[in-house]
């Protein structure tokens, strides 16, 4: 299962016109594909921690950005 497939099923499961059973709503997986892809661009505190961990605030950004960027491309 994908990142987006994932996500979606979270938000379908949290939905309540939904059963447990019920097939993924594609629309869930739109919702999804937005959401990770608002997380795009990490905030400070995100680089902050990458940066603690030894790496610079460029490599901590662009990490980030390639992790998302794989992410989305799981189900294209």
């Amino acid at each position: 299962m994908d990142m987006i497939e994932r996500v979606a099923r979270v938000l379908q499961s949290r939905d309540e016109t939904y059963d447990v059973t019920d097939a993924l709503d594609p629309c869930f997986m739109d919702d999804a594909r937005a959401a990770i892809a608002a997380m795009r661009e990490p905030t400070e505190e995100m680089v902050d921690q990458c940066m603690d961990a030894g790496h610079m605030r460029g490599d901590a950004e662009e990490i980030w950005e390639r992790m998302i960027d794989a992410a989305l491309e799981e189900t294209k």
